[in-house]
């Protein structure tokens, strides 16, 4: 790891994180100590990773106050009603897109038609071609026979 970011990594960590290694991969893990106790996912391999209470605390420590809890509340209210504006935007998308693939179905539909009227049109076109190939050779036989052509 260059300097630079082992400098952004160490400005991330906070005093009061929790510092690990994920027993499967041993990647360092870092995590505020609110988490203590909680499993949670590494972030390289994805299994789920019991965050260790560090020595000398109790979880009962960790129990917040009213007024943390209060802000906690505030900002989850927050953050659900970002989501919910998120998931309304992603709806709408979703309504549009919908249309926009049954539109574009229709279309691949009538080309499809098209394309076989086309198809039914060109074999049409071939036979009468074949015929008037059959009736000029044949003019040319009776012409190079002498006979005149019949009407």
């Amino acid at each position: 790891m260059d300097e630079e970011a082992q400098n952004n990594t160490a400005q991330d960590i906070q005093d009061t994180d929790i510092i690990f290694e994920c027993p499967l991969c041993s990647k360092s893990l870092a995590i505020d100590y609110h988490a203590a106790g909680l499993s949670i996912p590494c972030t390289d391999c994805g299994a789920m990773v019991v965050v260790p209470v560090p020595d000398g605390m109790q979880i009962s420590d960790l129990d917040s106050t009213e007024e943390e809890q209060g802000a906690m509340v505030i900002h989850l209210r927050e953050t659900l009603s970002d989501c919910q504006t998120r998931v309304r935007l992603l709806e709408s998308m979703v309504a549009e897109l919908q249309k926009r693939r049954v539109n574009q179905e229709q279309k691949d539909a009538d080309l499809a038609q098209r394309a076989e009227q086309l198809s039914r049109d060109v074999e049409i076109i071939s036979t009468s071609v074949d015929r008037i190939n059959s009736a000029l050779a044949s003019m040319a036989v009776a012409i190079r026979e002498g006979l005149r052509p019949k009407p």
